[in-house]
């Protein structure tokens, strides 16, 4: 097994400039105080109204949907989505006010708050202080907190582990630990600070069965034969795989920041590697919908699955 990486600060310089993708797509919030700070400085600072939708039919006449609204954001009265009459939307400092105990104890602090898909979803991104050791090489610990307005999706929440060594996102799903969970809608004091400490406890039980597993999976030993295979057996069959496992093997075998060839654990940072910094062609929006819900994420647990078994 090659030698551990030594690390470093996890700044541009080391790191070759890499970003995350969520600092490539929100606005930094680090040092704000509240979420409604953050959201201020990430310009989502605003609400969505439910507005009646009219269809328009020959002869001029309007006739009002009467099961249907459509969630419209105040600033620009841009429609976020069409709902139900039942629809009631919850506004983004309500989905993450939550939070702001963490940051008032020193559990988490803000790091970025954003946008997806022209503000249907918003996002913060919570740092955690605690880092995590595999081997020496250190990895950071975030929560993302997720909400929608268009009806598609509850309040989530998730764990990111962050290679510092790469800027990778090293996260894969693991049985005993969750890896998304529900926020509940809450509005008073007491379920809000109950609601934030389940969230950073669900964090840094996952970060601990992470580092488990990733130390498990350093201590495989595997050929490039077994790799290659690998990843013929958990990447969709497309025109490209064929490629793209070859570059895979490129970063496995030749990335300077690898530094675990020959181990699973070198197998799994590899691809990792190269989904998230050895492809230039997608926006940072799509890069960090699949490393959480898309392709990526199936690709990657499945790969971690078949590297632990």
């Amino acid at each position: 097994m090659t030698a551990t990486l030594t690390n470093a600060t996890a700044t541009a310089t080391n790191t070759g400039g890499r970003r995350t993708p969520w600092a490539m797509l929100g606005h930094d919030a680090i040092g704000s105080t509240t979420s409604e700070e953050a959201l201020q400085r990430g310009g989502l600072d605003w609400d969505v109204k439910l507005r009646s939708l009219y269809v328009s039919l020959p002869g001029d006449k309007r006739v009002r949907l009467e099961d249907r609204k459509a969630a419209v954001r105040s600033t620009d009265q841009a429609v976020m989505g069409i709902v139900s009459t039942n629809y009631v939307p919850f506004q983004n400092r309500q989905a993450f006010s939550f939070t702001d105990s963490l940051v008032e104890n020193g559990q988490a602090e803000y790091d970025v708050v954003g946008q997806m898909r022209g503000g249907k979803t918003g996002f913060t991104v919570m740092r955690l202080p605690e880092t995590l050791d595999v081997a020496g090489d250190r990895h950071e610990q975030f929560m993302i907190v997720r909400t929608a307005h268009d009806g598609s999706a509850a309040i989530t929440a998730a764990p990111i582990i962050n290679r510092i060594a790469c800027t990778n996102m090293v996260s894969w799903s693991i049985k005993s630990a969750k890896t998304k969970w529900t926020i509940r809608h809450v509005s008073n004091l007491q379920e809000k600070l109950a609601e934030a400490q389940l969230a950073i406890r669900t964090t840094l039980d996952y970060g601990k069965k992470f580092a488990n597993e990733a130390e498990v999976m350093m201590r495989i030993p595997v050929s490039d034969e077994f790799v290659v295979q690998t990843l013929e057996d958990v990447l969709p069959h497309r025109p490209r795989t064929e490629a793209m496992i070859e570059s895979v093997m490129q970063f496995y075998r030749e990335s300077e920041f690898n530094g675990f060839t020959g181990t699973a654990w070198g197998a799994y940072n590899a691809l990792t590697e190269y989904t998230q910094h050895g492809r230039d062609t997608r926006s940072p929006a799509s890069m960090l919908y699949n490393m959480l819900d898309g392709g990526f994420a199936t690709v990657r647990n499945n790969f971690a699955s078949a590297l632990l078994a």
